[in-house]
């Protein structure tokens, strides 16, 4: 039947089988009968949860408990047999579907991370030299002089650059960027560094 819905299928009889390919995590949805010859399906259910697939359980002994036992395993799917076709492949086209939002939503939140990351690093460091900028120069500043009151020493070094507007003047904004990034380089070597 499932064939038949354009899905490429593989069956496995046994829990041992089921188990040994849980270990590749290469399908969509996977449906898990409760009741097999050699254990309970629910050790595949546990097994695949946090997996990036949906998982279904269909038994032929359905009741609550039977229910509430499958979803403890983080199942997104419970069928009790017979299963009529027609709900079959409207369930399968259902978690399908959930499973591309949940992958796309993933790579959305990821993608927000790891902008959320660049602008933090923004609000941190000069745009040119890669260097921390005077706001988080102040921010360092205020938690050393806190750690000072408990006998903590620090060192505070000022680096200036000497008729620097001449620099820009001389090479325009863009060459002087240049040599702020050249100095910059200078001051703290190697890339692990800044």
């Amino acid at each position: 039947a499932m064939k038949d819905m354009g899905a490429e299928v593989e069956t496995f009889a046994t829990l041992a089988a089921g188990l040994a390919r849980c270990l590749t995590l290469d399908f969509d949805v996977a449906f898990i009968d409760k009741n097999l010859p050699d254990g309970s399906g629910l050790d595949i259910c546990a097994a695949l949860s946090g997996a990036d697939c949906k998982v279904a359980l269909v038994t032929g002994y359905g009741n609550l408990h039977s229910a509430v036992e499958a979803m403890k395993h983080g199942v997104a799917d419970y069928f009790i047999k017979p299963v009529d076709l027609a709900d079959l492949e409207a369930r399968f086209q259902r978690m399908l579907k959930q499973l591309s939002l949940e992958r796309a939503n993933r790579k959305l939140v990821n993608k927000l991370l790891e902008k959320c990351r660049e602008l933090e690093r923004l609000s941190a460091r000069d745009m040119v030299t890669g260097l921390f900028n005077h706001s988080h120069f102040q921010n360092q500043l205020r938690t050393e002089v806190e750690r000072s009151r408990n006998k903590h020493r620090f060192t505070v070094a000022l680096v200036g650059l000497d008729r620097f507007a001449a620099v820009n003047e001389k090479l325009g904004h863009a060459g002087g960027d240049k040599v702020l990034s050249h100095v910059a380089r200078l001051l703290l070597p190697g890339e692990g560094n800044t």
